[in-house]
């Protein structure tokens, strides 16, 4: 667990490409989200990586999940994976921020790289910017999102492991 006497440091992942390997969906010719509690495959490693990470970090998930919005899945269908998630990691996690806003219908502030989530975890928590970072796979959404805050970030390729950034982050 975080050491109490310090100011918490925090990383935030994406989820999509970070956590989970992105689906290929027939019906939108496109990766994306799972859509189904069938269709989840976690990246190798990652339950080792975090469980390592929240030694010295707190740990958030900050993801846009519109599938609901853009009619690719049922609300209910939505919830199922994410409870699953929320579930599944409960015991790394220390909180989970999920937008479900439709990026084209809604200008919402919680929609990545939009920064309210981030905004609320830090002051909620007193995170120390400086020594916290946002690990993603999406140059617009999640890059720009950790920048615009300040925090460090991570950007990982389609076939990274979370055993190789494990060890990129436990010598910063």
């Amino acid at each position: 667990m975080v050491n109490e006497s310090t100011t918490p440091k925090a990383i935030f992942f994406d989820r999509d490409g970070v956590i989970n390997k992105p689906v290929f969906h027939e019906d939108t010719s496109e990766y994306g989200a799972p859509r189904s509690l069938n269709e989840i495959i976690l990246y190798p490693g990652i339950f080792q990586l975090m469980s390592k990470l929240k030694k010295d970090y707190l740990l958030f998930i900050v993801s846009n999940q519109s599938g609901a919005a853009k009619r690719h899945v049922t609300y209910n269908e939505l919830m199922n994976v994410l409870g699953w998630f929320e579930e599944i990691f409960e015991n790394y996690i220390t909180e989970f921020y999920w937008c479900k806003h439709h990026p084209s219908r809604c200008k919402c502030l919680c929609r990545k790289p939009g920064t309210y989530f981030v905004e609320q975890v830090i002051k909620n928590y007193n995170i120390d910017v400086s020594k916290s970072f946002f690990i993603g796979d999406t140059y617009e959404t999640d890059i720009i999102c950790g920048k615009t805050i300040g925090l460090n970030t991570i950007q990982v390729g389609p076939n990274y492991s979370p055993y190789c950034l494990m060890n990129t982050l436990l010598k910063i």
